[in-house]
């Protein structure tokens, strides 16, 4: 019995031995799959970033060659106008420089003046009947001192006719100013 235990334990031991080693092969395994699956991902992490950074070389070329194309699109403009300018500065050296004051005046277009009605017409002349008293007639001709009153009436007469002769000009003067006319 103690030969077959020790055969037991033996086939035991090696059973028992087998199936752990066994299960190390098969641990060491699943590591070996655990790190093939790491190296996988960090390959195409890897692949990804390169992608990533051709991408961005490839977008910022692309910016720097929209970049070069409008500068050049800006520089042949800007030739286009120096050629015009430097054409203009030779052509106009040709030519007489002589300007004429009076070719660069503009015109002055003023409105037409329509003055209220109130200041359109002057004022009425003083008339020399309007002052003078009307002559004698009929039996007052006769009445004595009546003719040395009526001088004396024809005097004051001028003499206010006069004097209201110089008020329309002094009356004009307002007036004038209020048209904007020199007087």
């Amino acid at each position: 019995m103690a030969a077959q235990k020790r055969r037991k334990s033996g086939l035991t031991s090696f059973v028992t031995d087998a199936v752990h080693e066994h299960q190390k092969a098969n641990l060491a395994a699943q590591k070996l799959e655990q790190q093939a699956f790491k190296e996988r991902a960090k390959e195409a992490a890897k692949a990804k970033t390169v992608a990533d950074r051709e991408k961005a070389k490839q977008a910022r070329e692309a910016e720097i060659a929209a970049g070069h194309a409008e500068a050049e699109a800006a520089t042949r403009t800007l030739q286009a106008r120096l050629t015009e300018l430097e054409t203009l500065l030779v052509s106009t050296l040709e030519e007489d420089p002589y300007l004429a004051f009076e070719q660069l005046k503009e015109p002055m277009l003023l409105p037409e003046f329509h003055p209220p009605p109130e200041l359109a017409v002057p004022g009425r002349q003083p008339e020399e009947n309007d002052f003078l008293p009307e002559p004698p007639s009929g039996l007052s001709a006769l009445a004595p001192g009546r003719k040395r009153a009526h001088a004396a009436a024809v005097e004051e007469g001028r003499a206010a006719y006069a004097q209201a002769l110089t008020m329309p000009a002094i009356l004009e003067i307002p007036r004038c100013r209020s048209l904007k006319f020199p007087t």
